[in-house]
């Protein structure tokens, strides 16, 4: 996901359980700029935002959830 110091774009496939979400959150705290984060159910987006809130040092405010 990052080599030579910068971010290359990379995908992430493993099952249910394994860290998806916190090794997401830790790459956007890594590059340290704004993050978009699509995911397709409504459990999902909450789950991504709990996660942000927990290991990354931010305020609710800052996470934005859009949900259609």
């Amino acid at each position: 996901m990052f080599g030579n110091g910068r971010a290359r774009s990379d995908l992430i496939v493993c099952q249910c359980g394994t860290g998806k979400s916190l090794g997401g959150v830790a790459a956007a705290c890594t590059i340290n700029k704004p993050c978009l984060v699509l995911r397709n159910s409504k459990i999902s987006v909450e789950r991504w935002k709990q996660q942000f809130t927990t290991w990354f040092t931010t305020n609710d405010s800052n996470v934005k959830l859009f949900i259609s």
